[in-house]
């Protein structure tokens, strides 16, 4: 039985603390009598620019039996955009492809789960997440990023599903021809079409360190759903716009009978006035940046500039020893 290549893509950013344990517990799993009867592994880590030594750290494991190729990018480009560059990679390879943190949140353990789906040949698979064991402010950015997600997007958002995923070669074929320069990377995945499967496992307290998801990143990222996905809240300024239009129609007929019909001496109604000067002022302000948002997208993707730069690509040999480089 002729064995498919299988590629972990692993994408790192000032991991020092848990990369040397991630990518022994991923060999673990990896190595399987089960796994190695299937699949042919490589590990695909891709540094996003780290400056606490995570790279040369993870040059330097021993005793590693997996394959290991490290991209190094320039500079930090950010979660989405080194995941791509690690899935354009094992499409290059026409590979089985999975997608994980490195930071041992998403034990490698949950791997033979997707693996299990692609002999049952699934193209996707998703990883949902049954609890979380973050802090109550984590779990309730969380909340509000898979509610905004619902109700903006036309996308079929599944909540509590990260960047943990597997994808056939097939797919992530499909994935590759998608063009955006801003990436939201889940998002199309969910949106291909093709042969899905869901599966949930508990998710695990994080090996060391802390999250480098801020809620500015949390933020950046829904707003990057929203838009790449759906034109709804263009269509709801339309709706704002004209309802606002008819309360202003109203209160001005309000007005115009009360002193040309009924010839009532018009009330003070000061403070009225005025919070409905600002109501419309407000709104207009709000559409205003909801298009700006749109417009700042189509200005991205109009320049066409590189999602990420390959500064080296490092094939890492049994005993950390760097054995073959190259730029892409």
């Amino acid at each position: 039985m002729k064995k498919l290549p299988l590629i972990v893509v692993a994408p790192m950013f000032n991991e020092i603390s848990s990369i040397k344990r991630f990518i022994a517990e991923l060999d673990l799993v990896l190595q399987r009598a089960d796994v190695l009867k299937y699949f042919l592994p490589t590990i695909v880590l891709v540094d996003d620019g780290s400056t606490d030594g995570t790279k040369e750290v993870a040059a330097k494991v021993e005793k590693i039996s997996t394959k290991i190729i490290c991209i190094e990018l320039s500079k930090n480009f950010g979660h989405q955009p080194a995941v791509w560059a690690g899935l354009e990679y094992a499409n290059s390879k026409n590979a089985h492809t999975i997608v994980m943190d490195s930071d041992l949140q998403d034990h490698p353990r949950h791997i033979l789960s997707i693996l299990e789906q692609f002999k049952s040949q699934s193209d996707v698979v998703i990883m949902q997440r049954a609890s979380r064991v973050d802090n109550s402010f984590k779990k309730l950015s969380a909340m509000a990023f898979y509610w905004i997600q619902g109700k903006f997007s036309e996308s079929n958002s599944i909540p509590n599903s990260g960047d943990f995923y597997g994808i056939s070669p097939m797919a992530l074929n499909a994935l590759i021809i998608h063009g955006e320069s801003v990436k939201y990377i889940r998002g199309l995945i969910q949106s291909l079409g093709f042969n899905l499967h869901i599966v949930q496992y508990e998710r695990e307290e994080r090996f060391a360190g802390a999250t480098h998801y801020s809620m500015k990143q949390m933020f950046r990222l829904a707003i990057a759903g929203i838009v790449g996905f759906s034109t709804k809240p263009l269509i709801w300024v339309m709706y704002l716009a004209i309802l606002t239009l008819l309360v202003v129609f109203l209160f001005a007929s309000t007005v115009l009978v009360l002193h040309f019909v009924i010839h009532s001496p018009l009330p003070q109604g000061y403070t009225f006035l005025m919070m409905t000067i600002l109501f419309l002022g407000a709104m207009q302000i709000l559409s205003l940046g909801i298009i700006a948002i749109y417009i700042a997208r189509i200005s991205s993707e109009v320049k066409k500039r590189p999602v990420y730069l390959i500064k080296r690509v490092t094939q890492i040999g049994e005993k950390g020893v760097k054995i073959g480089s190259k730029n892409l």
